[in-house]
């Protein structure tokens, strides 16, 4: 490449870097990051993986990819986040087309990887796979950040939630369609983590709760109309066996000339 072209390069890696660095939203700065590799290697498709809790890679952002192209193409995509190197390998959906991919690689720790396919008949030189490789490197430690700083406002909004859902177990103010609701919206948080655990937890416990303390209600209904007609009946009892009660009785009879 010649001078021009490389300063073009550099200058173009220069505002993604700033693009990058500028913002701590995951959604935005996946943007830039599928841009800046599409952009630069004159790809029309691109995606970016990370790995989740148990090492497997999933799928977290992609750009002209069907998502049976995207399940064909993780299969191909571990050797490259194991070794650390950038690698071109088959299209997933073209005996012709190929996809170049980089590892994400943030504090010594993979995170996932990133990268751009074609449909069409395409060689990727050794001057491109630099190119992925140093986007790679500028978003590695953004989308880190970018990941961290959502899973820590997640928590947070989850910690919150555990707190109103408490307070309102521990006043009894909790209804039967609040308990619901918040185990339907918790039951299927992802994660392996003890916040994840407590949250899927409590959504259950909350659950329970309200389901005992129903039938605790409905026990106590049942227990006072019991304890009423026990009531009512020694009531009568009490006024059929007075002696005023028992001379009407046999006036009555009389009456009826029984």
């Amino acid at each position: 490449m010649n001078n021009a072209g490389s300063a073009h390069e550099l200058y173009f890696l220069y505002e993604l870097a700033k693009a990058l660095a500028a913002s701590i939203d995951l959604a935005e700065v996946t943007e830039y990051a599928l841009d800046g590799a599409c952009a630069l290697l004159g790809a029309e498709q691109g995606f970016i993986y990370f790995k989740d809790d148990t090492d497997t890679l999933c799928v977290h952002a992609a750009r002209e990819l069907t998502d049976n192209e995207l399940s064909l193409l993780a299969e191909h995509l571990q050797p490259v986040l194991a070794g650390r190197q950038p690698a071109a390998i088959a299209h997933p959906s073209s005996d012709r087309g190929k996809a170049l991919a980089a590892p994400l690689v943030a504090r010594n720790q993979e995170q996932g990887v990133i990268g751009v396919a074609t449909a069409y008949a395409r060689h990727f030189t050794a001057q491109e796979i630099e190119r992925i490789s140093a986007v790679a490197n500028l978003a590695s430690l953004a989308l880190e950040n970018a990941h961290m700083h959502e899973r820590a406002q997640r928590e947070l909004a989850m910690s919150r939630r555990l707190i109103e859902v408490a307070q309102a177990m521990g006043t009894g103010e909790m209804t039967k369609e609040q308990a619901a609701e918040f185990e339907s919206k918790f039951k299927d948080v992802i994660g392996q983590d003890q916040l994840s655990h407590l949250v899927r937890t409590f959504a259950n416990m909350a659950q329970q709760v309200i389901e005992r303390e129903e039938a605790l209600k409905r026990q106590v209904a049942e227990l006072h109309i019991k304890v009423d007609l026990a009531r009512k009946t020694r009531q009568v009892a009490e006024i059929t066996e007075t002696e005023y009660f028992q001379q009407l009785e046999k006036r009555a009879r009389e009456l009826r000339g029984e």
